[in-house]
């Protein structure tokens, strides 16, 4: 995972999450293999964390079968966090709506994917995904979109774009019930 994806990803977790640190909160961490870091550490103890991706390894509590379909029931998960890992599956749009299928009303979901990187495996490389793009996907499957933007903030407007070897592109989102939706 980039570093600037797990510092972003501690402080999204700290705003959105920071006042249920004692509440049991059941997160699924997509695409969770160990390859440079993991978000594990930044869990509070009340918090039951799962890591789900398509490789056994470090990080992963549970492979999936299909990279594409999340093996947790309809409405039973809090939150759904996914960093550096959309950007490796072939049909983002029909992941995004298994993060939405599984996640609660209300819940919420953090996902961060590649807006400039390099070519890298994991195992296949296939997207770079912008703040809009992320935008789409999520409100394509249903989530209210609360905000997306770039890490360095703002780093595909600026001249200084060249300069970042890494950008990331950040969406947060919640899943509602049509019916329901905040004013």
């Amino acid at each position: 995972m980039h570093q600037t994806c797990y510092k972003e990803m501690e402080t999204v977790l700290a705003e959105y999450l920071g006042a249920h640190k004692n509440e049991k909160v059941k997160i699924v961490d997509v695409g969770s293999l160990d390859t440079d870091g993991s978000f594990r550490g930044l869990i509070a103890p009340t918090w039951h964390y799962i890591g789900v991706d398509t490789q056994p390894g470090k990080n992963v509590d549970l492979v999936l079968n299909d990279p594409h379909l999340l093996p947790f029931a309809d409405n039973s998960v809090d939150v759904v966090i996914s960093g550096c890992y959309l950007e490796h599956t072939q049909n983002p749009s029909l992941l995004v709506g298994e993060m939405a299928r599984i996640l609660c009303d209300g819940g919420c979901c953090f996902i961060c994917a590649s807006a400039k990187s390099h070519l890298h495996g994991y195992p296949h490389d296939y997207w770079r995904i912008y703040p809009r793009g992320i935008r789409s996907l999520l409100a394509q499957a249903g989530f209210t979109v609360v905000e997306t933007y770039t890490i360095p903030v703002d780093a595909l407007l600026l001249e200084e774009y060249a300069k970042h070897n890494i950008v990331d592109s950040w969406g947060i989102a919640r899943k509602y019930i049509k019916t329901q939706k905040p004013k």
